[in-house]
Formats: C-alpha cells, structure tokens, sequence
C-alpha cells in the first residue's frame, strides 16, 4: 500500500466515523481544535514518561505503545482538521517539507529516494 493509499483510507474512515459519532451533525473548528490539543497534551506526556527513565527519575516508563497510541491520535485529529477544511494533508505536507527545505539550503526532496541513507 502506498502513503497515498494510507492517507486515502484514513480520510475514508474518518469520514465514516465522523457521520456515526456526529449522528449526521457537525463538529466545530473550535472542537476540533481543543481536540487536537488534548491529543497533542496526550503525547508530551508519554514523552514525559520516556525522558523520565532516560533522566533516572522515578515514574517513568520506556514502553512505546502509549506513545505510539497517540501518535496515531494526533494524526487522526489532524486528518479530521483537513477534511472539515477540505485540505490535502498530503500534498501539503509535500509542499511544506520542499518549501523549509529550500529555506535552509537543503537538497532533500520530499519526491526523493526515500533510503535510510541521509
């Protein structure tokens, strides 16, 4: 499956789920927004927890599936965000990495060769 597929299938989902959850209704920008935000929280705690084990302190945890959780969250969010707005995250996220990289005097592309190899 390609990236674009991927992404597709996310936007498929969510709208499929956005219609069950909203029982037809609609959903704030605003709402969206805090959403994000919550998720957004959601993840610099579970870096929390990591950082705390990479510091020696008490509490911490080095288990990435929380982490990996809402990772996933945050780009559903951010899926949700773009289809209210009628946005390609894709494209977009193309442009923007392209765009900071000619910034910089970067060279990589996002069209590049996607090997390991910096």
């Amino acid at each position: 499956m390609s990236d674009i597929d991927g992404f597709q299938q996310l936007r498929n989902a969510n709208i499929r789920r956005h219609a069950e959850w909203a029982k037809g209704g609609s959903v704030s920008l605003s709402f969206r927004g805090l959403e994000m935000a919550g998720e957004c929280g959601e993840v610099c705690n579970e870096l929390k927890k990591i950082e705390r084990v990479r510091l020696g302190l008490a509490g911490g945890s080095d288990d990435l599936n929380g982490l990996k959780e809402e990772l996933a969250d945050v780009l559903i969010c951010l899926d949700l965000i773009a289809m209210d707005l009628g946005i390609d995250l894709l494209e977009e996220t193309k442009r923007k990495f392209d765009k900071t990289s000619v910034k910089f005097g970067l060279t990589s592309r996002f069209a590049d060769d996607q090997s390991s190899d910096p």
